[in-house]
């Protein structure tokens, strides 16, 4: 006796077909949501802060002495005192909003792990090694007119 594959309905084959997607694009959406995203704040700064707010809202690591320069924009400098995780900071501003980071650290800092680089629609982080052992870390606002040549520069993978 030979037996016969069941059949299925094309009606319900499309409805399977149907909830395998729906499922399928739930379930990237729950990842989207959840996944883990890039740090907005650095020492608990963010881009577009005004000079003020970044000298009062930077959480150094040790002590250190603020300078300014304008050179042309003009930027925040702290420096560690003596030496800690964080070695030395510049903020730097365009038209009175924070628009660059900069930081040397030492490997064991937070900031210094992660990717070489990393893309958001607002920003650039690059992190360098150096000769010396510590890393540059640049945070560089993507609308800058100011920093564009850099942020393009580092977009092209030269550091």
């Amino acid at each position: 006796m030979v037996s016969e594959a069941p059949t299925i309905a094309p009606g319900r084959a499309r409805r399977a077909t149907l909830g395998a997607l729906l499922l399928a694009l739930l379930l990237v959406g729950v990842w989207w949501l959840l996944r883990p995203a890039a740090p907005t704040e650095i020492r608990g700064l963010r881009l577009g802060l005004s000079a003020s707010d970044t000298r009062e809202r930077f959480q150094a690591p040790a002590s250190g002495v603020w300078s300014s320069e304008a050179n042309p924009e003009p930027s925040l400098r702290w420096k560690a005192d003596p030496p800690s995780l964080i070695h030395e900071a510049v903020f730097e501003f365009h038209q009175g909003m924070l628009v660059a980071i900069r930081l040397s650290a030492s490997p064991e800092a937070p900031e210094a792990s992660g990717p070489p680089i990393e893309v958001s629609t607002a920003r650039v982080v690059a992190r360098k090694k150096e000769q010396d052992g510590r890393v540059s870390l640049t945070v560089l606002s993507r609308t800058c007119p100011a920093h564009a040549t850099e942020v393009n520069r580092l977009l092209q993978g030269r550091f």
